[in-house]
């Protein structure tokens, strides 16, 4: 796909929890955002002498209402020709080149399914999107991937994924919208909320 190809209105917006289209590929650094989080321990003479912990807030738990409307959105990008993954965005980037763009992408490895929906064969190749803010961070998340326009030069797969629905999970919890503030969901109810919406 070429850079300047935009896919704004693939993917019909919803009120909470909605899935908008996936960023243009290109942004091609391999930083990450900073988050606020762990503990500081400085050591003098081998004693403990401060300890700080930053750890951002705890998020409120998810109204049912709300998972099942980001069920709703998540049941529209399939509709659009989105999979929904659950898996590990990986720390490294990767160097992509599909014969027409060369790019930065990273790598998913899978976790367990969202959906009974058979996947491609995991790890998946994902090309990085324009903007740094719109890059998923190292760990676990819930992403929507599709198919790029074209395979890696080498002939392996390639895919571009929903900007608006990297949803990060922790412990199992996923963080999701909800009227526009953040939420954490339970990953099974969540699981289960997808494959009622079909």
């Amino acid at each position: 796909m070429p850079v300047d190809q935009d896919h704004s209105g693939d993917v019909p917006p919803a009120r909470s929890g909605g899935v908008a289209p996936s960023g243009r590929r290109g942004w091609g650094t391999g930083q990450r955002l900073a988050v606020a989080g762990g503990a500081a321990v400085i050591l003098a003479g081998g004693a403990v002498v401060a300890t700080r912990v930053l750890r951002e807030p705890e998020l409120p738990a998810a109204p049912a209402e709300c998972v099942a409307a980001v069920a709703r959105g998540i049941s529209q990008a399939r509709a659009a020709g989105y999979l929904p993954v659950h898996g590990t965005v990986g720390g490294a980037r990767v160097d992509l080149d599909d014969g027409v763009t060369q790019s930065s992408g990273f790598v998913v490895e899978p976790g367990d399914p969202l959906t009974t929906q058979p996947l491609p064969p995991g790890p998946w190749t994902v090309w990085y999107p324009v903007a740094a803010a719109q890059l998923p961070q190292q760990g676990e998340h819930l992403l929507l991937l599709r198919p790029a326009e074209r395979p890696r030069r080498d002939g392996g797969p390639l895919y571009e994924f929903s900007t608006s629905a990297a949803y990060p999970i922790r412990n199992g919890e996923v963080r999701v919208p909800c009227d526009g503030d953040p939420h954490r969901a339970d990953l099974p109810a969540l699981r289960a909320a997808v494959q009622r919406a079909g």
